[in-house]
């Protein structure tokens, strides 16, 4: 890795916006993965917009982390530097909607939209993780998606702020097009409701993800996306492999298609419980599961 051209792209920034050589596990909801080689955490947009257009500029790949969920950072860690989101958390409330920045938890949009009466995404409640991450991942349920109510994104541009708008992005089942951007901020569209109707909305999607999800173990979310027209989990269920492990990664008992971490299961274990699920799955029910997590980093 080439330490005087990192140095160079992230000159300027004040230090204490910059670590060398951290443990990235407390960064993620699985808490396992390596380090990273430089960490920065910057506080203004345009910190972030500097660090991504001179990465961009110098062909330096950058990584970014928002809330650490439905991400698997390799035990080797991750070479080069590790963009954290966690500071872009501005949130503007209009009358027809809200900006956010990549980094607000997803927790604060949802408390700020049931506050001032805005209903759409009632079914992203109890979801982990920050609004870049929900949006790079088009977040949702069988027939309800994030996407739906995007308006546009603020994405790092070669020489800075770049719009994109929603219509012009190739949304999808888990995927939004933008997986290789750096989200500077979201505007979402929504609809006026009465605060008492979206609350109940959002308690009843609580109430179904707590009874049916291990939302107290650690985990990164639904691990493998739903095959056409079937369900991961049950298929997962059906051929048994619930409480499978391997270390103190398993198999959740509540959920098939949830990987916990018990305690101190490193990626490795994580990624081997991952394959066997898949080998099987496959080998019993030819059906082949597609990783909705992603993986980073060196394993």
């Amino acid at each position: 890795m080439n330490n005087s051209l990192i140095r160079e792209i992230l000159k300027g920034i004040p230090e204490e916006r910059v670590r060398g050589n951290v443990p990235l596990a407390p960064f993620t909801t699985y808490r396992c993965g390596g380090p990273a080689d430089w960490l920065i955490l910057p506080e203004e947009e345009e910190e972030a917009l500097l660090i991504g257009s001179r990465c961009t500029s110098a062909g330096m790949p950058l990584a970014v982390l928002g809330g650490g969920s439905n991400v698997l950072i390799g035990d080797r860690g991750i070479r080069g530097i590790v963009l954290v989101t966690r500071h872009l958390n501005r949130l503007t409330i209009t009358r027809d909607g809200l900006t956010g920045g990549a980094g607000t938890p997803l927790r604060t949009v949802m408390k700020e939209s049931l506050r001032n009466g805005l209903s759409g995404i009632e079914f992203l409640v109890g979801i982990p993780g920050t609004l870049g991450g929900a949006t790079v991942m088009n977040a949702g349920l069988k027939k309800e998606w994030l996407s739906a109510g995007i308006s546009h994104v603020v994405v790092c541009g070669p020489t800075g702020p770049e719009t994109v708008a929603a219509a012009t992005l190739p949304f999808g089942y888990r995927t939004s097009g933008l997986e290789k951007n750096l989200i500077i901020t979201i505007t979402l569209h929504l609809v006026s409701a009465p605060p008492d109707e979206v609350k109940e909305r959002c308690a009843e999607y609580l109430r179904q993800r707590t009874a049916t999800q291990p939302l107290t173990e650690r985990s990164a979310g639904s691990v493998f996306k739903n095959p056409p027209g079937l369900s991961a989990g049950r298929i997962i269920d059906e051929c048994g492999l619930k409480g499978y492990a391997m270390g103190d990664a398993r198999v959740s008992e509540r959920h098939a298609n949830f990987i916990v971490n018990g305690g101190n299961a490193s990626a490795d274990d994580i990624r081997r419980v991952m394959a066997h699920v898949q080998e099987t799955v496959a080998r019993r029910r030819a059906v082949t599961l597609e990783p909705e997590i992603r993986f980073m980093g060196e394993f």
